[in-house]
């Protein structure tokens, strides 16, 4: 199994994000100095091979994405944003360091999961500070439900965040799928999700 993109392939990559399109063959060619054949052979194998490892590694990304569920973007969608997560974790692998790409590449689906889940479904588009504390919420919820083999509590998530629970509960109602501001989100009905956002909002700066 390949270890690392080629190094036309990282070339192109490059010469994508300078050029801000994908360029075509003959230019790349002429960029590296190789027979366009060549860059040709070389730029299929390497497509060929990035689909393979997205086979390969399929069951890892499902494994993964369903520790996820239910905390914002549909299972389906946490596949797709793990598969993406994957193929720049594999072409920025490098074999040299020692590592094996199996954990490196964990790694990567992992990080674009919890970022899809910062990122992804909201009422309105969160602040940065505010998306960081989604992924940590969501973080901290993965592994508190593999340590006591239920969904934790806001309670047990506040506190191994060490933040305040409304702040766990008010993040957690924003990451979820559309719905109506006037919400309660207390237990006696006083408090709604507007309420919440306008007096809480401003702390995650501080």
């Amino acid at each position: 199994m390949p270890q690392g993109g080629s190094k036309a392939g990282r070339d192109e990559n490059r010469s994508q994000e300078a050029r801000g399109c994908e360029p075509t063959s003959k230019q790349l060619a002429k960029a590296i100095g190789m027979k366009r054949r060549s860059v040709d052979k070389i730029l299929c194998d390497g497509r060929e091979s990035r689909q393979k490892i997205a086979r390969s590694y399929r069951r890892l990304v499902v494994s993964i994405a369903k520790g996820y569920q239910g905390r914002g973007p549909s299972f389906q969608d946490l596949i797709q944003k793990g598969s993406i997560g994957l193929l720049p974790g594999v072409e920025k692998f490098e074999p040299e360091r020692g590592r094996k790409l199996a954990t490196y590449v964990y790694w990567c689906i992992k990080q674009a999961i919890i970022r899809a889940i910062a990122t992804d479904t909201r009422l309105v588009r969160l602040s940065g500070n505010v998306s960081r504390m989604v992924a940590k919420i969501a973080e901290a919820s993965n592994i508190l439900t593999k340590r006591i083999g239920r969904q934790p509590s806001y309670d047990e998530i506040a506190e191994m965040l060490n933040v305040n629970i409304l702040t766990v509960k008010l993040v957690s109602e924003r990451s979820r799928p559309p719905g109506s501001l006037d919400r309660s989100v207390t237990d006696q009905g006083h408090m709604t999700l507007q309420v919440l956002f306008l007096n809480f909002i401003p702390n995650f700066n501080e």
